[in-house]
């Protein structure tokens, strides 16, 4: 082991613990669309917070699969990781690692990435996109993902690890946010900076779920390094009982139905 590569080895095992805050996008939970009117500019953020308390009313349970993947050009492979996701009724989440071909650091970094999740949604409030978090600015009517949405510009109130200087846009039928982006508003640490954060999502029967994460961070020693979580396949059970399957690739994993 050369000495270049065990400070490599140091620096990913202290800046990857933190960025975890993909969480920042990763708990944004499933929402219920509603078909509510559209709402004016002035109150699209209460809207969407109170779709999320909807949300909160109607979720007991949900199970995901996630394939997270890491890009760094100094690595021959990209190392992924398959992950079940399980959110109960307290919209905390557990999760398992199904399968990987990370090896070493590269599996300690997933786990912390991981831990980390769970960690921010021990409290969502501190991540949400509501008027308490940010002040924000009408921007106009986009087309995303083939969607019409109204675009904010996002001002947070606090400088913190867990909230974005950037924009989202929301469908304004479900009061659903459909897509945010933008740098952490804190520094994340010495060796992440300010990562530059995508999200999008995905209606799944009246339920809008996170499809897509992408964050860049420019690592010290490592370089550009890129985070990718794509969202497969969803099982949601309602607290009616009610549970829906949403598989969006070939094969519905068979981890969703136990």
């Amino acid at each position: 082991m050369t000495c270049t590569f065990y400070r490599r080895t140091v620096s990913a095992r202290r800046f990857l613990p933190i960025w975890a805050a993909a969480a920042i996008t990763g708990t944004l939970a499933c929402t219920v669309g509603r078909g509510v009117e559209p709402a004016g500019p002035e109150n699209l953020l209460v809207r969407v917070a109170h779709a999320n308390k909807v949300r909160d009313a109607a979720v007991q349970h949900m199970r995901s699969i996630r394939r997270y993947t890491l890009h760094n050009a100094r690595w021959n492979e990209d190392p992924w990781a398959d992950v079940l996701a399980i959110m109960g009724s307290d919209g905390k989440e557990t999760y398992e690692i199904l399968k990987t071909n990370a090896r070493g650091i590269q599996k300690e970094i997933f786990r912390r990435i991981l831990d980390g999740e769970v960690e921010a949604s021990q409290d969502s409030s501190a991540t949400d996109i509501n008027a308490d978090n940010y002040d924000f600015q009408p921007i106009g009517r986009r087309i995303v993902n083939g969607r019409p949405c109204e675009a904010v510009n996002l001002k947070p109130k606090r400088r913190t690890k867990y909230v974005l200087d950037g924009w989202a846009c929301i469908d304004t039928k479900d009061f659903a946010v459909i897509h945010v982006e933008g740098r952490t508003a804190k520094s994340l640490s010495f060796w992440v900076g300010r990562p530059y954060f995508k999200h999008d999502t995905q209606k799944v029967g009246d339920f809008w779920c996170p499809s897509l994460n992408e964050s860049v961070a420019d690592v010290k020693i490592l370089g550009t390094t890129t985070l990718k979580t794509e969202f497969i396949d969803y099982s949601i059970t309602t607290r009616q009982g009610q549970a829906l399957l949403a598989c969006m690739s070939k094969v519905c994993s068979p981890f969703l139905s136990k």
